[in-house]
């Protein structure tokens, strides 16, 4: 069986400072032992890791939210084509103050209802939904008509 090396507490301080974290334990004991550490990017808290997960690439639990929200963020010509694709003249976005995501509500315009702005969210255009005028028209079988019944 290969022989395991034994870190020093200076090795792992310096895989620690490589990563942008503060090391605070004193010393270091084995790889399955806690070590107590503060990310700069998040000094309000101190985390706790082993070293084998760190070597394993884990980390900071706040950079890892930050790291997911950014990867489902879109972005508006994301949106544009989508609504484009879907047969749909886009017209803007009903809150475009908000960050851009799935359930962001679209404002668009069927091309044989044009007097009608119609919204719908990002997730439902993804799944190609439509006109609602223009499926109840198509479900009955009949012409469909400029006002949907109430």
């Amino acid at each position: 069986m290969p022989k395991t090396v034994k870190l020093n507490w200076e090795f792992v301080f310096r895989e620690f400072e490589k990563r942008g974290y503060i090391l605070t334990t004193p010393a270091y004991k084995n790889a399955f032992h806690p070590l107590f550490y503060i990310c700069q990017k998040h000094p309000q808290v101190v985390q706790y890791i082993v070293y084998n997960s760190l070597q394993r690439g884990c980390g900071c639990w706040y950079c890892g939210l930050e790291k997911k929200g950014l990867a489902r963020r879109l972005q508006l010509d994301q949106v544009i084509k989508a609504t484009e694709e879907n047969g749909m003249i886009y017209e803007g976005l009903i809150n475009p103050d908000e960050t851009l995501h799935s359930k962001s509500y679209v404002r668009y315009r069927c091309p044989k209802h044009p007097d009608v702005y119609q919204q719908m969210r990002y997730n439902n255009i993804q799944q190609k939904f439509g006109c609602p005028f223009c499926y109840e028209g198509e479900a009955q079988g009949h012409e469909v008509s400029q006002q949907r019944p109430r």
